[in-house]
């Protein structure tokens, strides 16, 4: 039989995966130069509400529920071109699904 490459990848993304839900919503936070002590007290409760709360809808008439926080920022310089390159990560919080998503945005 032969490896399927898509197969191992797979494999591999779900074992990545279980891997970072082992690791908890802490490890979020690795990179995080940005946050202020409040922020990090706002992603600290939303994770632990997010185990015991229901989803709520939201009380904005825009219905908008999501927080979105910048948690790091890093200048380097990309050795190819001399670039200098910014990295920002940015945590986004929904509180209605309390679902979240972590993004990363390059400026060069």
């Amino acid at each position: 039989l032969e490896n399927n490459p898509t197969q191992v990848h797979q494999n591999r993304n779900h074992e990545q995966k279980s891997h970072e839900q082992q690791q908890g919503w802490e490890s979020l936070l690795e990179k995080s130069n940005k946050l202020s002590d409040q922020d990090r007290q706002n992603i600290h409760e939303f994770f632990e509400n997010r185990k015991t709360a229901n989803p709520i809808p939201s009380a904005d008439p825009n219905g908008d529920s999501v927080w979105k926080v910048k948690l790091n920022e890093e200048k380097t310089v990309d050795p190819q071109t001399g670039e200098v390159v910014k990295e920002t990560l940015y945590l986004e919080l929904d509180y209605r699904t309390f679902g979240f998503k972590k993004t990363r945005k390059i400026k060069r």
